[in-house]
């Protein structure tokens, strides 16, 4: 791409005018339906006067009349941005122009430059063009910069050139002449891969011939079948599931207030028939509604998690397919998603930390997720709570990669980060810490002992109410406790499981540092590994609560600059010998 002044694709006019004005149709549809059934219900009542006609009439023909001048207002507002919409490269530095009336440009000196993102939803791929997303690394007050609408060819070579000027511009030298890329597992395609490479294929109505990058890819690495089904299984907790998850819980609990009303009146009706005005209790009335109630429950409660995990499992093969990592030059590149593609980058000097995790599910089937720790701006408004997500764990590498594979993964993408542990410093949680880890695990950080401690509560507190205000009413509400009591005695499930799970953590979790890295280590059911080059941390802190200072534990705490504020990763309850150690390791050396 020579140096120049170019305007974004003219797509940005009509397919941006197009969804604008399509979202306000939607919403004066939504709003002239309350107006328009007053005369539906006329008509349908066969009421159908010459008033109630004519208005009936003007209101059909008024709605396409509004589409259209909706539609036709967005597209020329999008017209009037789109003339003063513009970007221009330079040998120095990127410019990006924008405003009608309060002009506005963004300047980026090519230089400092730290990643460019590409992403498409499903209308630009079919149409060829992307945005691009060029990111500065400036922290939580800077964000990147966006240019909308480009093809994505010319995508490609603007990042290219980009890439090209900052390494001219900092004297860094050229990548070698091309060498073919070899893949870390030559099983590693899908069944996705095949429909990604037929919608790649083609461009779309505007885009132009493939762009070939200058620069060669050295290592790729894509997902096998398995890897993408267990993927898509393991991820299926979006938000999407959430939400199709409530509202069926909301749904049901109508369904469930009906089936309780039934149940009081059916029992009611007992009562009188039967006429045991003395017999019957409270209890009794609990305990049949409970009997009523929990098949129920557990029914629906089933079927809505079936549903929410075949949907979200869905949502996440779509959003893995045609995944690949690769690594071209000193930058690491990740592409993925079938119908919302998308395109990160990351130079290795901007690397933070590597960060290996194992949820339950996939350390019992020995495979790990691999992120790559990076400096981010701050996201945009409409990417915000995906990508805050992102900045916290790091830039996803790998979604279901074999433990086995882990060391030959981490020696060829990223090499700079292979650490052996044989001349390094291996510290663990001392034994005095194994209680505090069972009361973390049991209590302080378990939702079951604080349901329970509420429910015990609560339950105190009204007890207490109905002795001092009505006592004979007292002892009916003790009677329905009691009923209740054998369901309270499930919360003691997950507290027990996590007194197995802190007794883990004590046994797994290490520090070791030395030949520039540090790596933390958290155990339990599942497990997260932390490996941070020494030069990347920020500070590190020794923290310790009153709990803590009585038995001279400490937490060892590291600060990096990942993410758009930074990114501290700790381990708790090591002894204050081994912890200063550490410190004193990390001291500034001259």
């Amino acid at each position: 791409m020579e140096p120049g002044s170019y305007r974004v694709h003219h797509s940005y006019v009509w397919l941006g005018g197009i969804k604008t004005g399509l979202v306000a149709a939607l919403a004066l549809a939504a709003t002239g339906a309350g107006a328009l059934t007053p005369l539906l219900t006329a008509l349908l009542d066969g009421d159908l006067g010459t008033g109630v006609f004519l208005s009936l009439l003007m209101a059909v023909g008024a709605a396409p009349s509004a589409v259209v001048l909706l539609v036709g207002l967005s597209v020329l507002m999008c017209w009037i941005a789109w003339r003063h919409l513009s970007y221009q490269l330079t040998d120095r530095e990127f410019n990006l122009y924008s405003g009608v009336f309060s002009k506005k440009r963004l300047h980026v000196p090519c230089q400092r430059v730290q990643s460019v993102d590409l992403r498409a939803g499903v209308l630009q791929r079919l149409v060829g063009v992307c945005t691009l997303e060029i990111d500065t690394a400036g922290g939580s007050s800077n964000k990147a910069i966006l240019v909308p609408y480009l093809t994505k060819a010319d995508a490609q070579a603007l990042r290219a050139e980009l890439f090209r000027r900052k390494r001219i511009l900092l004297g860094q030298q050229s990548s070698a002449a091309p060498t073919p890329a070899t893949a870390g597992d030559p099983t590693a395609s899908n069944l996705l891969d095949e429909i990604d490479g037929a919608l790649s294929s083609v461009h779309g109505v505007f885009d132009q011939a493939e762009f070939v990058d200058e620069e060669p890819v050295t290592y790729r690495q894509g997902l096998s079948n398995r890897q993408l089904l267990l993927a898509g299984l393991s991820d299926a907790n979006g938000s999407v599931g959430l939400i199709i998850f409530w509202t069926l819980a909301f749904c049901c609990s109508l369904g469930l207030a009906d089936l309780v009303l039934d149940g009081v009146g059916a029992y009611l009706d007992d009562y009188l028939d039967v006429g045991l005005a003395a017999g019957m209790t409270v209890s009794d009335l609990a305990w049949r509604l409970a009997m009523r109630a929990v098949p129920y429950l557990v029914g629906v409660g089933v079927a809505s998690y079936v549903a929410t995990l075949a949907i979200s499992a869905l949502v996440s093969l779509v959003s893995y397919g045609g995944f690949q990592v690769r690594r071209r030059g000193s930058r690491v590149e990740v592409e993925r998603g079938l119908l919302q593609r998308q395109t990160q980058g990351v130079d290795l000097d901007r690397v933070q930390f590597l960060r290996v995790e194992q949820g339950w599910i996939r350390r019992l089937l020995g495979y790990c997720k691999v992120y790559l720790g990076r400096i981010d701006s701050a996201a945009d408004e409409s990417n915000k709570g995906q990508a805050d997500l992102q900045m916290s764990r790091g830039m996803l590498v790998h979604p279901y990669l074999p433990v086995d594979q882990l060391d030959g993964f981490v020696r060829s993408l990223v090499p700079e980060l292979h650490f052996a542990d044989e001349s390094a410093v291996t510290v663990a949680p001392p034994p005095k810490a194994r209680f505090r880890a069972v009361l973390r695990g049991a209590l302080w950080h378990n939702g079951g002992f604080w349901t329970l401690a509420g429910i015990l509560v609560t339950g105190a507190i009204v007890m207490v109410s109905l002795v001092l205000a009505a006592p004979e009413e007292a002892v009916a509400f003790l009677g329905a406790v009691c009923a209740f009591a054998p369901f309270l005695l499930l919360t003691l499930i997950p507290m027990a499981v996590g007194v197995v799970r802190g007794l883990r953590w004590h046994r797994g979790s290490r520090l070791t540092y030395g030949n520039g890295f540090i790596r933390l280590a958290n155990d339990g059911f599942s497990r997260t590994e932390v490996l941070v080059p020494r030069q990347k941390v920020q500070f590190s802190t020794l923290a310790a609560n009153p709990f803590q200072r009585l038995r001279d534990l400490r937490s060892v705490q590291v600060t990096t600059a990942a993410g758009s504020g930074g990114t501290t990763e700790s381990l708790w309850d090591l002894d204050l010998e081994d912890a200063e150690s550490f410190q004193e390791w990390m001291r500034p050396r001259r």
